[in-house]
């Protein structure tokens, strides 16, 4: 089983997204493989014990002598990912097209229909990280139609209201012929210090900080101390609660379906 992350922007939040769902698997007594397929190491520097695949290492030398080394990361990434019982897979800037493309020739080897494969592409209201999503979401679909597909509605741009009938009917269109694609909804967190927070270590680290440590950067007590509260409280039931539906059936719950 292995859960990809994945929109071909960045900064969409797919590096919080993959924290969020491999913390639930460890609440829920799992041991996940935790890989990202990046140029430079982000989560791996968070938790020693991921996997950094390197992306985009080969030179246009190479390239030109062995084409196939273009596949390289991928076939490192993918075949890690089909060994563990279970993966998650966090993909960086222009990786989920670089999987449809590697899909194309090489997948059905390791992964046949997909029957063990859940994508969860995150999408924000920023123009580009909603087309560019909902495209992978539709390839992806087309590609392993046995899969299951969800796509993370990331309210760190801007909330996506409840009642709003446009992005249900782009769901409708990305779900093709394949299975329909459910949503799970991550609030925005907004706490004063959140800016520095998310930059002071994992999400049990920053979880544990204490208000002093806020003090110390100019920060005042109290926004310091509340921001604290949001964060833990936010983490775990913002976050990690709703990410959670992404892992096996066996130990989740389903997330809502667009019909």
């Amino acid at each position: 089983m292995a859960v990809i992350i994945g929109n071909d922007k960045g900064g969409v939040g797919k590096d919080l997204v993959a924290e969020g769902i491999y913390l639930a698997a460890r609440q829920r007594g799992q041991i996940p493989v935790l890989i990202e397929v990046e140029i430079e190491k982000r989560l791996a520097n968070l938790y020693p014990e991921a996997v950094h695949v390197m992306a985009g290492s080969t030179s246009p030398e190479e390239l030109y002598r062995n084409p196939d080394k273009a596949f390289a990361p991928l076939d490192d990434a993918m075949t890690r990912a089909q060994e563990a019982d279970l993966a998650i897979v966090s993909l960086g800037a222009n990786l989920t097209q670089a999987l449809q493309v590697w899909a194309q020739s090489s997948s059905h080897a390791l992964f046949g229909e997909g029957e063990t494969l859940t994508f969860a592409i995150v999408l924000t209201m920023a123009r580009g990280a909603m087309s560019s999503g909902l495209s992978n979401l539709y390839e992806l679909g087309r590609l392993f139609p046995a899969s299951r597909r969800v796509a993370v509605l990331n309210e760190s741009v801007a909330d996506f209201i409840d009642g709003d009938k446009h992005l249900p009917k782009r769901l409708k269109e990305a779900k093709g012929k394949a299975k329909a694609i459910e949503t799970v909804k991550l609030p925005r967190m907004a706490a004063p210090a959140w800016g520095y927070l998310q930059n002071m270590g994992s999400l049990p680290e920053i979880a544990a900080k204490k208000a002093s440590e806020l003090v110390a950067f100019g920060l005042p007590p109290l926004p310091s101390a509340r921001s604290l509260v949001m964060v833990e409280k936010w983490i775990a039931d913002d976050l990690i609660t709703p990410l959670s539906m992404l892992l096996p059936s066996n130990i989740a719950n389903t997330p809502n379906s667009v019909p």
